[in-house]
């Protein structure tokens, strides 16, 4: 399940440090942060804190002004100084894309629900704004936690907690796929625009296949050798528990996002 650093070679001007690693067999190039961002000194039981806090705030929150707010706390935290998306980025472009298809269909929804299309308008496009933030904050949140968190030490942290092993085999497993999965796609699509596939086709339903196909059974024979992997290993064996320690950064970013997430039920 580890990853195996091959090589590393830095870059001073953009504050980079560009390696070379092993994901089951395959060789994948990486651009990690050579400046540590705030999010990257914390515990990475505080971070899945986080992750959990936005992800409540995300389902329960019906004010625009809290979604508001919560956005822009993702936006600062996202934003700081360390953090390199990668090619996480172009999670933004399929959601970017499906903006004006989400405003239409909100608000001829309600056009017909109505009968009135002034009222139509107004109530899709409000509601369409909040649905639309609900998925912006849970991406963001999601590439923050991916980019910030080593997946190892925090199954060290649930495991000191005690965490059941297979609950912690779960959620570390689904945050290490994610990257990889973004990582195939732009693979995928680099190969298909090799072969005379233009990007804006990309929009098409007919042009879906190409690249889903691939990524599928890319990510089942990723998932097959990892299983062979864990079985070889000794599947229930638990990784190596390690004593708890967080600090008062940990424990104030913990209260605001307990305070946020009590603001957000009314409690």
């Amino acid at each position: 399940m580890g990853d195996e650093v091959l090589s590393a070679s830095g870059d001073a001007s953009h504050n980079l440090i560009r390696v070379k690693i092993t994901n089951f067999g395959m060789d994948m190039d990486k651009e990690l942060p050579s400046k540590i961002s705030f999010l990257q000194t914390l515990n990475p039981l505080t971070k899945f804190v986080i992750l959990i806090a936005l992800t409540v705030v995300v389902f329960f929150a019906r004010s625009p002004w809290i979604l508001g707010g919560v956005l822009l706390y993702d936006v600062v935290l996202l934003g700081g100084r360390g953090i390199h998306m990668g090619r996480l980025k172009w999670l933004f472009v399929p959601f970017l894309l499906s903006v004006p298809v989400t405003l239409a269909v909100f608000v001829i929804s309600y056009w017909i629900e109505f009968s009135n299309f002034e009222e139509g308008l107004w109530r899709g496009l409000s509601d369409s704004g909040l649905f639309l933030m609900r998925i912006l904050v849970l991406l963001m949140a999601n590439i923050m936690f991916v980019r910030t968190t080593d997946m190892r030490r925090l199954g060290e942290c649930l495991n000191a907690i005690h965490v059941p092993y297979t609950i912690v085999l779960l959620i570390t497993t689904v945050f290490r796929f994610l990257p990889l999965i973004v990582e195939e796609v732009h693979r995928i699509v680099e190969v298909q625009r090799s072969r005379g596939l233009r990007p804006i086709n990309l929009l098409l339903p007919r042009c879906f296949l190409p690249l889903v196909i691939p990524l599928l059974l890319i990510n089942m024979q990723r998932a097959h050798d990892m299983a062979l992997s864990m079985e070889m290993r000794g599947r229930m064996q638990k990784t190596r528990s390690i004593p708890l320690s967080l600090r008062w950064t940990d424990w104030t970013v913990i209260a605001l996002n307990g305070a946020i997430v009590l603001i957000t039920l009314g409690i």
